[in-house]
């Protein structure tokens, strides 16, 4: 165990300290500090280390200093302006744009972390505050609406289908119609089958099938069909589960016509 220093050596130190704070407060007043460090003895080379080391300030201890601080206030709120702009940035994303607007070079755990302390949390890879949704706002279309019509055969598969770039109206809905039956007519399937038997066109509930099998059976006529008693058009009720599939297969092939139409140079929408 060391040793204690013993009182002369302390009030010793004691006493230069003294002396030298006495010729620091004479710089500091401007007075002569050479000749206060003279009358208490004080060499000049101490004296002046004293004066020195008083004139400079104080050095900051612990902590970051400010080159290793990178994700600054302003970093901070630009990441926040890149998720406000698109919640789908990968982190990735963000550390390249704080690198080409901000020149900081950050790797994208301290940004994780550093989205965690601002309440961001991570869907996936879409991005939003906590507790609420994200939410991925998208341009307005500007081309016509388009519809698709369809009719399909268990054997046959697609027999009839035709698009609309507006709204179908209900003389179309019976004009399809009548087009579809002409059309299973001339199918290899019903070829097939027995004379008596006919043609039977199953539809949905929607409002705009309400009225058009008299309709359908109109224009047929006014066409010079006479087999009509061949057609028969059953629609059934909302929701049937007979024709559950059927929704599904009119939006596939309309997504196909759209992307048909948008390579081909037309915009369209649903």
């Amino acid at each position: 165990m060391p040793s204690l220093p013993s009182p002369e050596k302390i009030a010793k130190r004691f006493e230069r300290e003294q002396a030298n704070a006495r010729a620091v407060c004479a710089y500091k007043e401007g007075r002569d500090w050479h000749e206060v460090a003279r009358s208490y003895d004080v060499n000049y080379s101490t004296a002046r280390h004293a004066v020195l080391a008083a004139d400079e300030e104080a050095k900051a201890h612990g902590g970051l200093r400010a080159s290793n601080v990178k994700l600054t206030v302003d970093a901070m709120a630009k990441l926040e302006e890149y998720i406000e702009e698109d919640c789908r940035r990968t982190l990735t994303d963000l550390r390249d744009k704080l690198e080409s607007d901000l020149g900081i070079s950050v790797c994208k755990s301290s940004i994780h972390r550093a989205l965690q302390g601002m309440l961001y949390s991570t869907k996936r890879m879409w991005w939003s505050r906590i507790g609420e949704r994200a939410v991925v706002t998208l341009p307005p279309s500007q081309g016509q609406s388009l519809h698709v019509q369809g009719g399909v055969s268990s054997g046959t598969g697609l027999v009839l289908l035709r698009t609309h770039e507006r709204s179908i109206k209900k003389e179309e809905n019976a004009r399809f119609l009548a087009d579809l039956f002409m059309a299973a007519l001339r199918t290899d399937e019903f070829q097939e089958l027995e004379a008596h038997q006919r043609v039977v066109i199953v539809t949905d509930n929607a409002p705009a099938h309400s009225g058009v099998e008299n309709l359908a059976h109109q224009m047929l006529a006014e066409d010079g069909v006479v087999n009509l008693n061949r057609l028969e058009i059953l629609r059934h009720g909302s929701y049937s589960p007979m024709l559950n599939p059927i929704p599904t297969s009119s939006q596939r092939s309309e997504h196909i016509a759209q992307d048909f139409q948008v390579k081909g140079g037309t915009e369209t929408r649903r």
